[in-house]
């Protein structure tokens, strides 16, 4: 796992005699996400809150575990939504933070890709 380097380096191991040790709660993304050093802002965090919410449910299990995280959501000038609802621009922001943690773990820096012509 590319995790395992910079994980290793603060003294954590994801995966220990072949075996896979996780960091804490797998549903948890902000809270995997900061394990490694990725602090999201405010926005992304949101957006990280309600898909770790929708993998605990959706992902895996038919329902969720509790009513609560089945509830609508509001969003200011649009009302309530429906949890499973992700918006172009959540995709976006969830794509921009995955690479952001990619580059964090593996150490690269992050390298714009020029449209095809």
């Amino acid at each position: 796992m590319r995790a395992e380097g910079n994980m290793g380096q603060r003294g954590n191991k994801l995966v220990l005699n072949g075996k896979y040790r996780g960091i804490g709660s797998d549903h948890n993304l902000i809270g995997l996400a900061q394990k490694v050093g990725f602090h999201p802002t405010r926005l992304e965090a949101d957006v990280l809150k309600r898909l770790s919410k929708f993998s605990r449910f959706a992902g895996r299990y038919p329902i969720s575990m509790t009513p609560e995280e089945m509830a609508p959501y509001a969003i200011p000038r649009v009302g309530k939504i429906d949890v499973g609802f992700f918006s172009k621009r959540d995709f976006r922001i969830a794509q921009s933070v995955l690479n952001k943690v990619i580059c964090l773990i593996s150490g690269k820096k992050r390298r714009v890709i020029p449209a095809p012509r």
